[in-house]
Parts: structure tokens; sequence; C-alpha cells
């Protein structure tokens, strides 16, 4: 079928016409996501965190009556809500563990590679945690945990792949989301580049690495840097480990989970810091 000049116009309007608002330069940036935190553990970690903005707190009859209300400030105990169980489980999810108590707040900002570093430069000892390619909040939230246990300094994620803050991963966490800075950045092997540049020493954990945790000299100023059970870390950032160790498990297993291994390898570094810092003092004396 010939069609005229006028007809092949029309047919090529209908085929490529924009869609609405296609100026993406012109496009309003999302807001500030709204997230919901629960249980005890993670709502009392928000309530105390100066930095949250807290939008909401609802509570059962029968949890309200666990808390100390006369420690909660006049501002928050406006913002709570007595509710029944019922109306937390359609919010959060009957599946979730949230022990009668939800708050509703605002993700938290992000922290900037410049505090982070004015931190450590405050400090003899530092520990910050780097992860690449983990995506599972759980992960995140229980490294989070060990993380502020074992004193480290913060937690680094890139923000293309990372998950983003949420309730399951706050509850991985039991609170440590707001007891740790967790940064997220645009280009991992820059910031790692940038941390190296400020005195620190990466350390990339493997399982297949020659040396054991145990028998390398880990750094005072560390970057504990782990990638997921799967792939491990990409080979850009692999590129940036000054050295790889391993953990000392049996050769019948493969890898153990990011968050356990990580909870070792912070331990391997708090124990070989306590013991330097034993050793000085007794040189000392």
């Amino acid at each position: 079928m010939i069609h005229t000049i006028r007809e092949i116009g029309l047919i090529y309007k209908m085929r490529y016409k924009k869609p609405p608002n296609h100026d993406f330069r012109k496009a309003k940036k999302p807001a500030k996501e709204i997230i919901w935190l629960y249980g005890i553990h993670p709502v009392n970690a928000a309530l105390t965190n100066p930095n949250r903005e807290i939008i909401s707190l609802m509570i059962t009859e029968n949890t309200i009556k666990k808390l100390r209300m006369d420690l909660l400030p006049d501002e928050i105990k406006n913002l709570i809500s007595i509710v029944d169980k019922s109306k937390i489980d359609s919010i959060v999810g009957e599946d979730k563990v949230h022990q009668g108590i939800i708050v509703e707040t605002k993700a938290q900002k992000n922290p900037e590679l410049d505090d982070i570093i004015k931190i450590c430069a405050s400090k003899k000892y530092s520990n910050i945690i780097i992860l690449d390619n983990i995506t599972d909040p759980h992960n995140i939230g229980a490294i989070s945990r060990s993380a502020y246990g074992f004193e480290a300094t913060a937690i680094i994620l890139p923000k293309n792949g990372a998950p983003l803050e949420s309730g399951t991963m706050a509850k991985a966490a039991s609170g440590a989301l707001d007891l740790i800075p967790i940064l997220r950045v645009t280009n991992l092997n820059r910031s790692i580049n940038i941390l190296q540049k400020n005195g620190f020493w990466s350390v990339g954990l493997e399982s297949k690495a020659k040396t054991e945790i145990s028998d390398e000299k880990l750094p005072k100023k560390c970057l504990l840097i782990l990638g997921s059970e799967g792939r491990g870390i990409r080979k850009l950032v692999r590129e940036n480990c000054d050295t790889f160790v391993r953990l000392p498990v049996s050769e019948d297993l493969e890898s153990l989970n990011v968050s356990t291994a990580a909870s070792i390898a912070m331990y391997e570094w708090q124990r070989q810091i306590r013991q330097r810092k034993t050793n000085s003092t007794e040189r000392e004396q």
C-alpha cells in the first residue's frame, strides 16, 4: 500500500509520539523516602537518634505498658497513636515481628565521605566496612549490627545495586542503623582510593586467598572489603585491594554467609588491635 506524504507523517506521529513529561531534565526530584521501622530495638534507636525525623508512632496497649514514657520528649509523645495489632499488621505485614510498635520516619541523610575521614583522623585505629555487590537487606542489617558491636567506624555501600534503608534492614540491625554511619557512594573505587590516600590499607576477604586472617597483621586504619557470597568482590574493586585474607573454614564448605564472615573478620581486627594496645601499655610500664 502506498501512503501519501501526509499519511506517512500521521503514522510517524502516532508511532513515535513523545510520552508525557518526556523532558526528564524538568522532572521533579523524588521526595525523601518515607519508611516504617518496626520492633522495640529499631524503634527505640530511631526515637533516640537526634538526626531522625519522626513522623508518627503507633503502639499497641500491651506494648506501651513496657515502655518508659517518662523518658520520651514531649514532641515524640504528641506523635503517639494507640492502635490494635491488626492496624500495625496492615501497614508492615502480618509476617513481620513488630512487637506491637512501629514508627514512620524519613530515611536517614547520607553522610559525606569527608565527614568519615574527619572522624577517622582523630582516631589511631579505624575499621571501615565496605560492602560490594551485597543486595540482601537482611545481610546488610546483620553486618551493621556486628559493625557497631565490634567498634567499626562506618559502613560504605555503592548507591547502585545496594538496597535502600528499610524496616527489614533495620530489624536485622536491631537498632544499629541509627548507631553507625552508613554511607552510600556513587563510585566505590574512587572512595577506596580517597581513603587509601588518607592512610587506610584495604583488605579483601576472599575464600581462595592464600593467607588466613589471623596470620595477617591487620592495619590500624583498615578498609575491610566484602563481596557477595556468589560473585565475590568485583574485578575493579579487587584491583584496589592491597591484600587478601581468608577465614579458616573447612575445605568442604565453599563459603560462609557474608554477614557471618563479616562478623568473624571484624572480631579478628578488634582482637589484634586490643592486643597491640595491651602490648603497648605493658611496654610503657
